[in-house]
């Protein structure tokens, strides 16, 4: 399971840095309930980009996940960050499995 975005602008109520380790405890504990393994992203909300970089990056996730099927995000979302998320897994799945 992989949270690409690390959900540091959720709140107006707690810090970044504090939403960050209460987002990333909170994906590890969803993870085990269903027996999955959390992969970080690490980006910030609001910046998905389609760049090489965050797409090298979900390329080296879908490399640690090994998985078998891939869910994502629909690419007619509201919201940029699930639409370039959707953009850059369907472009990194198929490059997953080739040599770079």
């Amino acid at each position: 399971m992989c949270h690409v975005c690390d959900g540091n602008k959720g709140s107006v109520v707690y810090s970044s840095e504090e939403l960050v380790k209460i987002c990333r405890k909170e994906a590890i504990e969803s993870a085990k309930l269903i027996g999955a393994k959390s992969i970080w992203g690490g980006i910030s909300d609001g910046e998905v980009v389609l760049d090489l970089e965050s797409r090298v990056k979900v390329i080296d996730v879908i490399r640690q996940a090994n998985p078998d099927v891939v869910i994502t995000h629909s690419p007619n979302d509201y919201h940029s960050d699930h639409i370039n998320t959707s953009k850059l897994v369907f472009e990194a799945t198929y490059l997953a499995n080739l040599k770079l």
